[in-house]
């Protein structure tokens, strides 16, 4: 299987974040210690607090109070496109 050479699967869309080199140096760190990628470690501090905050449940699916705001959210970063 070939490599994929910063191509993405039509379906991944990029999160742009400024953070400072220590902010990046221990995502890093803490990624290769967690055998994580970075994106599975921001994922999971996300998820967390969207968890804390009942927009998803327990099971990581998006609650009835929050399913239209997060539909509406998708289709606007469909619409605008990944590098936007």
């Amino acid at each position: 299987m070939g490599k994929r050479n910063g191509k993405h699967r039509p379906d991944k869309v990029a999160i742009k974040a400024y953070v400072t080199k220590w902010r990046k140096a221990v995502i890093a760190v803490t990624a290769a210690v967690s055998d994580m990628t970075m994106t599975e470690i921001l994922w999971d501090g996300v998820e967390t607090i969207a968890k804390s905050k009942g927009i998803l449940d327990k099971d990581g699916k998006v609650t009835a109070a929050y399913k239209n705001r997060v539909a509406v959210a998708e289709s606007m970063i469909e619409q605008i496109g990944v590098d936007k």
